[in-house]
């Protein structure tokens, strides 16, 4: 699917309601991955993964860690990378 199609999909009941896409973010060739469900209300408003309670928690976690967000790549399960 072209991006501009992908953009705009309204095709399923999961993306109805949404405002936006919101793309993965981080490093495309980090050793590790994470992927969450479909984007929260958070997610839609700020157009990033992982920036709700779960992204909160999430961010606790990583700098316990010491893992940098940046050197992973973080998605939702109802998107694609935009290349």
């Amino acid at each position: 699917m072209a991006g501009a199609a992908r953009t705009g999909c309204r095709e399923c009941p999961l993306g109805f309601h949404a405002t936006q896409t919101v793309w993965g973010e981080g490093d495309l060739h980090a050793p590790l991955m994470l992927v969450g469900e479909q984007p929260g209300d958070q997610e839609d408003r700020q157009g990033r993964p992982f920036v709700g309670p779960a992204g909160q928690l999430l961010a606790r976690a990583l700098e316990a860690l010491g893992w940098p967000r940046e050197r992973l790549y973080v998605t939702n399960a109802l998107t694609s990378s935009p290349a």
